[in-house]
């Protein structure tokens, strides 16, 4: 058999196949497309017998005789990798360029949560805090406060 003829075989199968999957939508969904026919169950129990036969027809030839004509092309081989891996670097990805200067900021934040304070939040000592032990910081009357307004004023 030459390939010419297994592939005309094969190719008239399939158009048989395909015409009565055609005819088989059609009076699926339109059954009084075809109106020569009033017995629509047969109809489609004939076309559903022509496709089926016409398929596995193809399929029988295709599996015995498809191997000699359509051999199967051989797996390409896999690449060989002598080369040294690629190294990215901050300049070719800036996903990378962005990770490293964010990891960049974390670290400093450590640091400085490990340095502590640099001031003390309540200081020992007076004179850095400005408050005086023992005296406590007198109020004024509102009379007191309008003497004062008024001397201030008073002055031209």
């Amino acid at each position: 058999m030459s390939k010419n003829l297994y592939d005309a075989a094969v190719l008239q199968l399939r158009g048989r196949a395909l015409e009565a999957l055609a005819a088989l939508e059609l009076l699926l969904k339109n059954p009084t497309a075809i109106p020569d026919h009033s017995n629509w169950v047969d109809e489609i129990i004939k076309h559903t017998r022509t496709l089926a036969e016409n398929e596995n027809t193809m399929v029988t030839l295709q599996q015995y005789f498809g191997k000699h004509f359509n051999p199967e092309p051989p797996a390409p081989a896999p690449p060989t990798t002598n080369k040294e891996p690629l190294t990215v670097t901050p300049e070719m990805s800036p996903t990378l360029k962005k990770e490293l200067h964010r990891q960049k900021i974390i670290e400093a934040a450590k640091a400085r949560r490990l340095a502590g304070p640099n001031k003390e939040l309540y200081p020992v000592i007076d004179k850095e805090s400005g408050l005086k032990e023992g005296e406590p910081k007198k109020k004024r009357s509102r009379k007191a406060s309008k003497k004062v307004e008024d001397k201030s004023g008073d002055v031209e």
